[in-house]
């Protein structure tokens, strides 16, 4: 019979001990003798104990335990262990870690658990599944009274996703760190107290001071003070708001006064990193491009001045060229032979081609200058166009051309200044007739959405694609075959597209080569208060109020003079002007007085009594055209008479008007506008 007891031992000790006891017996089963004997087995019941308590806590534990025996193998698992690995106990009872960790790695492990009875290791395991595992291994050694190990405990937790962050956090850290070793910026970290905490630099020269003399210090210790209080106070809002605070300062290092930008960036609850560049450098290539502009502006400006400038030295010879070409081509002071009619209408029609180029010049350089000023009124489209292509119609006709015109009812009236609309659609009229050998030329009118698109559509040489984007540069011909067989300046484009921007509007170009182009003017709609007509005749142009006085007039205006001979003063200081003006009132029986300066001007009215005045608002000598309008119209007396000013530019009417003057006339002076004055105020 086996049995265990509880035997005590020497020095108070007590050991659990394992008895037996066996009878000998005879044939007659009578007990001859008995036999104890007794086995120590206080080291395996100790060990018992030890593991039945270390059960108890791998049962209750969260986390993932596995008790090995002495010799590394698996002996069992709790739950948490089980669904951390996904193997069931038979898989792993008997076996070392090696079934899921490397073999090399195991045995390393186990021999450093033995040498030193506990071990904390982070390994890389598989789960059954297959799926890699990053685990934190702590384990220990249980041992009985003998100090021998019976077991070895290993708590193992999950911490994959800890060293993800962490492998992803020491990525982004070695990224951020190349990058801000790429970038050549200065950058300080500085506590929100003003402390500087940190700095990165490429070269310790760029520094205002030594790393030893401001790290640790406040801003406000190392730089002056004004800096040092914008610093603070754009790390300040950084801080409030939490957005980046960019601005600029001055440092004088060595000597030489430097330019930064500065980027203030939060990095933390109370910190803001500061990224500091040096821009002297683009602040001098600012400096510079800035003078160039300034210059390239002035000398354009200057340029453009000085051609608007030249209006009056450019058309009062071609007043008198074209004014006395016409006199003598009228043959108003006798008969001219076949030769002699060549020559004048040769210097009158060449007269004409440079009055048109240098109005060309002198229009381009005064909306380049931005002098040109808009007179907006309403203007009926179908009128606009009627008279346009009145004006082109013979050099069609005599083309062979067929010129044709299609508007749309809805596009009755436009918003725009009336003469610069007929320049423009005349300068497009005029190429559709000039670069078109055979066929037809169009002009269409359709309202668009926000606009009134003018088309010139022909049937002409066409334009390249390539040459498309030259079209509209000044002083600039498609090639030097079309220089030869074309006459122009290549102005006349680029006057109507700047023209049309002065508008708001704008114009576009579609041409295929041998086949013809198309031109479209775009001109955006305004609205402007109902006019009546009596307002609209009034808002009309010199030239529009011209026709209709004509036309009331022409019926009972004989071209002859009052029998008292009218008077007429003409105050001019350029004596060929004035000539041709003398000589054609002189030719139809007026009494004809020049003036050629504003000496005597209101004394000599008096005394010599006209019936209108001529007056040239630019004068070279004494006072201007406008001082002498002002001082006649002081006169009581002189209040209502008649008084036209003559000037180079549409430009300066309102400024005659409001000067007090009837009406105005731009040079030259052709003999239709000498004939509209008399019949205006001669009746």
């Amino acid at each position: 019979m086996e049995q265990k007891l509880v035997v005590p031992y020497a020095k108070g000790e007590k050991k659990w001990m394992n008895t037996n006891r066996a009878s000998i017996r005879d044939r007659a089963r009578q007990v001859l003798l008995t036999v104890n004997t007794m086995r120590d087995i206080t080291t395996p019941k100790q060990t018992e104990e030890k593991l039945t308590l270390y059960r108890e806590f791998i049962t209750n534990s969260n986390d993932a335990i596995a008790i090995l025996d002495p010799q590394g193998h698996y002996v069992e698992q709790n739950s948490a262990h089980r669904a951390l690995l996904g193997y069931a106990d038979e898989e792993l009872r008997g076996k070392t870690q090696a079934i899921h960790t490397g073999s090399d790695f195991c045995a390393s492990f186990f021999q450093e658990l033995v040498k030193y009875g506990s071990h904390r290791a982070e390994i890389i395991s598989r789960t059954k599944s297959g799926t890699v595992l990053y685990i934190e291994v702590s384990s220990f050694a249980v041992r009985n009274n003998a100090d021998n190990p019976i077991c070895y405990v290993a708590i193992k937790r999950d911490i994959t996703d800890r060293k993800r962050t962490e492998a992803a956090l020491r990525q982004s850290e070695a990224r951020n760190r190349a990058l801000a070793n790429a970038i050549p910026d200065l950058m300080f970290c500085v506590h929100q107290d003003g402390t500087f905490l940190d700095f990165k630099v490429s070269k310790e020269e760029d520094l205002y001071l030594h790393p030893s003399q401001f790290l640790g210090k406040k801003v406000a210790e190392v730089l002056p003070g004004d800096l040092s209080q914008q610093i603070m106070s754009h790390m300040e809002q950084a801080l409030q708001t939490g957005l980046s605070q960019i601005f600029e300062y001055q440092l004088t290092i060595g000597g030489n006064l430097r330019h930064y930008e500065a980027r203030l960036v939060v990095s933390g609850q109370e910190e803001v990193l500061s990224i500091v560049r040096d821009i002297t450098q683009r602040k001098q290539t600012e400096l510079e491009l800035r003078k160039a502009k300034e210059d390239a502006e002035t000398s354009s400006r200057s340029k453009s001045e000085f051609l608007a400038n030249m209006s009056h030295e450019l058309r009062t010879p071609l007043n008198a060229i074209l004014g006395l070409s016409q006199l003598l081509g009228q043959q108003i002071f006798g008969a001219l032979n076949k030769r002699q009619k060549e020559y004048v209408n040769c210097i009158h029609s060449s007269g004409e081609h440079l009055l048109a180029l240098i109005n060309d010049i002198l229009d381009l350089s005064k909306v380049e200058a931005g002098k040109e000023e808009l007179t907006l009124m309403p203007i009926s489209v179908s009128e606009l166009c009627n008279y346009c292509l009145s004006l082109v119609y013979e050099a069609a006709f005599t083309k062979g051309l067929q010129l044709t015109i299609e508007v749309d009812p809805e596009a009755d009236f436009c918003v725009a200044d009336e003469r610069r609309v007929k320049q423009m659609l005349l300068n497009l009229l005029s190429n559709g007739i000039k670069f078109t050998p055979a066929g037809k030329v169009e002009l269409i009118v359709r309202k668009v959405p926000g606009a009134i698109a003018f088309t010139v559509a022909d049937t002409g040489i066409g334009i390249a694609p390539e040459h498309l984007p030259l079209l509209f540069q000044s002083f600039c011909q498609l090639d030097s075959d079309l220089n030869r067989r074309y006459e122009g300046t290549g102005l006349g484009l680029v006057l109507t597209r700047k023209l049309a921007l002065l508008h708001g509007g704008d114009v576009t170009v579609r041409s295929v080569l041998g086949k013809g182009s198309q031109f479209t003017l775009f001109l955006p709609e305004r609205r402007l208060k109902v006019l009546s007509r009596v307002e609209l005749e009034q808002h009309s142009s010199p030239e529009a109020r011209d026709r209709v006085s004509d036309r009331r007039q022409l019926k009972t205006h004989n071209r002859k003079p009052l029998t008292d001979r009218a008077h007429i003063l003409i105050v001019e200081d350029d004596n060929r002007s004035a000539l041709v003006l003398e000589n054609y009132f002189h030719a139809i029986g007026y009494e004809v007085k020049h003036l050629p300066n504003g000496v005597g001007f209101v004394q000599e009215v008096r005394t010599f009594k006209p019936d209108f005045i001529l007056l040239d608002l630019h004068l070279s000598h004494g006072a201007s055209g406008i001082d002498l309008l002002t001082t006649l119209r002081q006169e009581p007396n002189l209040q209502d008479l008649p008084v036209i000013m003559i000037t180079e530019s549409d430009s300066e009417r309102q400024h005659c008007l409001a000067a007090g003057a009837n009406d105005y006339f731009t040079k030259p002076i052709g003999i239709a506008q000498i004939e509209s004055i008399l019949m205006r105020y001669l009746k």
